[in-house]
């Protein structure tokens, strides 16, 4: 083998294990992102906002109380509007 052929399968090896820590790194980003499940309910005690996370924890039925029945929600990610 040739001092250029090793150099060449080295430079391989090494995009291979940056590529494998990249997609590694990512996917347990990912993981940790969160998507709650947001719903309006309107009551005599006034219009909440609800929130729960997917799997049923975290469940908070007053998150927002409104001063008015909202149309809609959305969330950027931060904020609940």
């Amino acid at each position: 083998m040739s001092i250029k052929g090793g150099a060449r399968e080295h430079r391989w090896a090494v995009r291979v294990v940056v590529t494998v820590a990249v997609v590694v790194a990512v996917c347990a980003w990912a993981a940790r992102a969160r998507a709650d499940v947001y719903w309006t309910t309107g009551a005599t005690g006034g219009v909440h906002i609800g929130r729960v996370a997917p799997d049923g924890s975290a469940l908070d039925a007053d998150l927002i109380t409104a001063g008015a029945a909202p149309t809609a929600i959305t969330s950027d990610g931060t904020y609940v509007y």
